[in-house]
């Protein structure tokens, strides 16, 4: 037990260990001179990080750190540059960018990716031999960098909406056809709320008369949906609306107004209407439809086991 204990301290202090590997080269210059570091630079994931400080400092930067929040900022005529240890976030005059490898802070050095560099200030990167040859912008006017926007974080139901347009676009049962569908969807715990969105009106017309012919149409559409999200996310309820909505340049009448919304710079309204509502519960292993589901009239035309 005393050996197993160890083995695991062991394991955790070399994954703590700053360097991960040798030193890609010693000797760092900034436009012909040699910069004094106090630590050499190093290699860690294949990224090289470099001391920021008493290089940035070389390109005319200067330099505040914050100890409280483990925070460097540098700062020059057109450029805004902060960065935290242990995180890839860095901003660039207020926009996020997505650094190779964390800050990180060794014996009170803060070293962080030697790409970063030349993002930031414009700089170009040769190395030679044991030597990092750091050249600072040349152009006439002051450098102004501006970072490539980082693509959004896709959340789940980010994911699962555009899984359900690739995998379900087109739905069919019977004599009715649904083709080039779109989705909404809202997660809540194990509960999902999906919504096939139909925006032409003689499609939901034919819902409308394929519900009315065959109450079990929307569960024989919508089955496969419930069953992929329940069984691939884990969800114990699902919940299916078929939603329609359409624009129109005056107010709708025959609606409930809570499903309209009007859009001042298109200067008309949108309605959206939930009219009818599928419930899969997998827990109790039932499954019920309803016409108007968030409405007043609301009433059940079908169930089924699941």
């Amino acid at each position: 037990m005393k050996f197993k204990i160890a083995a695991i301290i062991i394991l955790l202090f070399t994954c703590l260990v700053p360097a991960a590997g040798a030193a890609p080269a010693n000797i760092v210059n900034v436009d012909g001179v040699k910069v004094g570091l106090r630590q050499a630079p190093i290699m860690r994931d294949g990224v090289t990080l470099v001391q920021f400080a008493p290089i940035f400092k070389s390109l005319g930067l200067s330099v505040k750190w914050d100890s409280s929040k483990q925070q460097i900022t540098g700062t020059k005529k057109g450029i805004n540059l902060v960065l935290t240890v242990g995180n890839k976030n860095a901003y660039i005059n207020g926009s996020r960018v997505l650094l190779e490898s964390p800050p990180v802070s060794i014996n009170g050095n803060i070293f962080v990716p030697l790409r970063f560099i030349s993002e930031a200030t414009g700089a170009t990167l040769a190395v030679k031999g044991n030597t990092i040859n750091i050249t600072s912008y040349q152009g006439t006017e002051p450098f102004v960098p501006k970072p490539a926007p980082i693509p959004p974080v896709k959340t789940k139901t980010d994911k699962i909406q555009e899984e359900l347009e690739s995998k379900y676009s087109n739905l069919s049962s019977g004599k009715l056809h649904l083709n080039k569908l779109t989705y909404g969807v809202r997660d809540d715990s194990d509960t999902i709320s999906i919504a096939v969105e139909i925006s032409d009106e003689q499609t939901m017309q034919n819902i409308i008369d394929a519900f009315d012919s065959k109450p079990s149409t929307g569960h024989l559409l919508t089955k496969n949906i419930a069953d992929h999200v329940h069984k691939k996310y884990g969800y114990k309820k699902v919940y299916v609306f078929i939603i329609t909505f359409f624009a129109s340049s005056s107010y709708p009448s025959g609606y409930d107004a809570q499903y309209n919304v009007f859009v001042p710079e298109y200067n008309m309204y949108v309605t959206r209407w939930p009219l009818y509502g599928g419930s899969y519960n997998y827990s109790k292993k039932v499954a019920y439809w309803y016409f108007d589901p968030t409405g007043d009239t609301e009433y059940m035309i079908y169930s089924s086991s699941l």
